[in-house]
């Protein structure tokens, strides 16, 4: 786990990347599946996303082909698009190939993308055009037409010189003795990121290599 959260990704990734602020403006509708656990919606979600589990079911799969198929463009996030999202875009990738896609072989998938930077970062482009935060650091207003269920108290806003800076509850809640804890906490939440990831690399053979100049690693 320690080589994954330093540098290593999968090589063989065939999925491309969509920008939020790209998100309304696709040439094709969007299907959003958010692959974030329910107690990390909590707090607000991105309007007209879809839940689904990581390890998305034969049945799930065999929808998101049928939507592909009609030509809509399957867009994967988690909290921050660095393991759970694109496991399952690799996943459904993988169930794609065995079902007569017509998909050339090792080549990016047309239309199946991973939302940059995850629901986090989708949250952090909204501050940068037209949310506000309150004194004390929590997110206090945001569009309720592309964010449902918002629930400033479970977020967290600091300021940097590159901007916003946003961090949801169960990222980083830190008690007072200074250990992480929380439903699932930060520690937590990489831990079983990092086991997913080993489970998916060893149950399909791909292999390690260092990201190419051009590509974004799973995890940072």
């Amino acid at each position: 786990t320690k080589a994954l959260h330093s540098s290593a990704m999968i090589s063989s990734n065939r999925f491309s990347w969509i920008r939020p602020e790209d998100l309304s403006v696709a040439a094709n509708p969007v299907v959003l599946i958010d692959v974030r656990e329910n107690n990390e919606r909590d707090g607000g979600h991105i309007t007209g996303s879809t839940r689904c589990g990581v390890l998305l079911s034969t049945a799930q799969m065999d929808d998101l082909v049928a939507r592909w198929k009609e030509g809509c463009h399957v867009v994967f996030a988690c909290m921050r698009s660095l393991s759970r999202a694109p496991l399952a875009a690799q996943r459904l990738i993988s169930h794609m190939d065995h079902n007569g896609c017509g998909l050339t072989v090792n080549a990016i998938v047309p239309r199946v993308s991973l939302l940059e930077g995850g629901v986090v970062g989708f949250v952090e482009y909204l501050f940068r055009h037209g949310g506000v935060a309150s004194p004390s650091g929590h997110a206090d207003d945001l569009p309720s037409a592309v964010l449902s269920s918002f629930d400033p108290n479970l977020w967290t806003v600091s300021y940097s010189p590159d901007g916003p800076r946003v961090s949801h509850h169960s990222e980083c809640e830190q008690g007072a003795g200074g250990g992480w804890h929380g439903s699932p906490g930060l520690e937590r939440l990489v831990v079983e990121e990092a086991s997913q990831e080993l489970s998916f690399l060893m149950d399909h053979s791909l292999s390690l290599s260092p990201p190419p100049a051009s590509s974004m690693p799973y995890i940072s």
